[in-house]
């Protein structure tokens, strides 16, 4: 995803909603939306750090041979790809060769192909636990309670982007229907939290 996503969702909120309920929300309910769609797949995000320490993890290894993985066919192959390239790295001495099922492997853009394999299987891997990876990154941000905006409403920014990973029943248990907002006014996390569930479901086109 890149910011064309958030601003998808976005618009896919005012189409829900309506261009008139959106004009009556508070200064808070527009910030939040706003927050909540630009911030929820950070947890997408990662470093080189993040992918050394992630290729390396049983975890990971584990979700290579998981049925998530065997089963989807675009998968399947990175994985068998990258098992092929691995084995010809680590046992090149003797130069055992990788047994091509697919000549176009073998063309002159085989790197890049390779790229492509080993991105979709980390995507996939990263994308099961993003929504709580967000919050990670919330912690490794910090945010302080001299800025303009209060600590408390980035921490709900952080729940409402931790929800559209989870189940619908985390929005009821993990966030109020109203809270204090901007000054006197009030912001509602379920219903924005529903609202970025929705939107995100309807980036497509």
């Amino acid at each position: 995803h890149d910011v064309t996503h958030s601003i998808k969702i976005l618009e896919a909120i005012e189409l829900i909603v309506g261009k008139e309920r959106i004009d009556e929300l508070e200064a808070g309910d527009l910030w939040l939306l706003l927050e909540s769609a630009y911030f929820h797949d950070i947890g997408m995000a990662v470093t080189y750090a993040d992918l050394t320490e992630i290729w390396q993890s049983n975890d990971f290894k584990q979700f290579l041979n998981s049925s998530e993985v065997t089963q989807d066919r675009d998968l399947s192959d990175a994985k068998k790809c990258y098992e092929k390239m691995d084995d010809l790295v680590h046992h090149y001495k003797e130069r055992k060769l990788i047994d091509s099922e697919k000549e176009e492997e073998n063309d002159d853009a085989w790197l890049i192909k390779l790229e492509r394999k080993l991105l979709n299987l980390i995507t996939a891997y990263i994308r099961k636990n993003h929504s709580q990876r967000a919050k990670q990154y919330m912690k490794k941000i910090g945010f302080s309670e001299t800025n303009i905006i209060p600590d408390r409403l980035y921490k709900i920014v952080t729940e409402v982007a931790v929800s559209h990973g989870e189940d619908f029943s985390y929005i009821l248990t993990h966030l109020k229907y109203r809270s204090q907002g901007f000054a006197k006014d009030y912001i509602h996390p379920q219903f924005v939290a529903a609202m970025l569930r929705l939107g995100d479901l309807l980036d497509m086109d």
